[in-house]
């Protein structure tokens, strides 16, 4: 995948939402992304970045952080459930 093919991923996808990247951050993202400097993406350089993501655990500490922030304590946040 080179450059033009990962802008058009992340803007399909809406996968840096929020982030709020320029375009040069964009390249810097890339170019971490491309541990041989390569110019391009295999599929190898992607599981390299990523495989370490656990979608579930991620989810989990978004839920615990909200649930600290929304509620007093423990049984508030029961009785809300």
């Amino acid at each position: 995948m080179d450059f033009e093919k990962f802008l058009a991923f992340i803007e399909k996808h809406n996968a840096l939402e929020g982030f709020n990247l320029t375009a040069v951050l964009l390249q810097k993202l890339f170019a971490e992304i491309d541990p041989h400097k390569k110019t391009f993406l295999t599929l190898k350089d992607w599981l390299g970045a990523f495989q370490s993501f656990n979608g579930y655990e991620h989810l989990m500490v978004e839920l615990k952080n909200f649930m600290q922030c929304q509620f007093a304590g423990v049984e508030s946040a029961f009785f809300f459930l």
